[in-house]
């Protein structure tokens, strides 16, 4: 599903340091 991989993708900018 589109909303998974839109969270995860959230997840992972912030857990990243804000690739975004």
């Amino acid at each position: 599903m589109f909303l998974d991989l839109y969270n995860q993708i959230l997840i992972m900018a912030i857990v990243g340091g804000g690739l975004y």
